[in-house]
C-alpha cells in the first residue's frame, strides 16, 4: 500500500525535542546547511513514529547515509545527524519495529521499477516543496 501524505520538515521536527531542532528557526537554519539530509532524515523520523508498532518492513531510501547511519555504519560528525539518527533508533525500538534498507539510486528512469517511480515522485514533491513561497 502506498500512502501519500503532505508535511514539511518543520512540522515533522517541530515538536520532537532534538536537539539543535527545538524550534522553527533551528530547523530553518539547518535546513541552510544540510538540507537534503535533514530532508531524509525527517522522513525516516516520520517514518519509524507512525509506521504500527511491531512492524517488519523494508524502508527504501536513495540516500546511503539513512541506512549507514542506522545500521552503525558509517560515523556521525554532525551533532543534529547524531541526535536525529539516535531518536529513530530510539522510536525504533521503543516501537518493536524490524527495518531492513534498499537503496534505491535517484534520478533513474521512471520505467526501471516501481521503487524508481516513487522515489521520482518524492523528489518532485520535495522540489515543489523548496520552491513553494512559504515553508509550512
Amino acid at each position: 500500500m502506498v500512502k501519500e501524505i503532505s508535511t514539511s520538515v518543520t512540522e515533522v521536527f517541530g515538536q520532537s525535542g532534538i536537539a539543535g531542532l527545538e524550534s522553527r528557526d533551528d530547523i530553518l537554519a539547518v535546513l541552510q546547511q544540510i538540507k537534503n539530509i535533514l530532508a531524509e532524515l525527517a522522513g525516516l523520523y516520520y517514518v519509524v513514529g507512525q509506521i504500527a508498532p511491531g512492524t517488519t518492513f523494508t524502508l527504501v531510501h536513495d540516500y546511503d547515509g539513512i541506512a549507514e547511519w542506522m545500521t552503525g555504519r558509517w560515523r556521525m560528525k554532525d551533532p543534529v545527524v547524531r541526535d536525529s539518527i539516535a531518536a529513530c533508533r530510539l522510536r525504533e525500538m521503543d516501537r518493536g519495529l524490524r527495518i531492513s534498507f534498499h537503496h534505491q539510486r535517484g534520478h533513474q528512469a521512471v520505467s526501471y521499477n516501481e521503487f524508481a517511480r516513487y522515489n521520482a515522485r518524492a523528489d518532485a514533491l520535495a522540489t515543489q516543496a523548496t520552491t513553494s513561497p512559504t515553508e509550512k
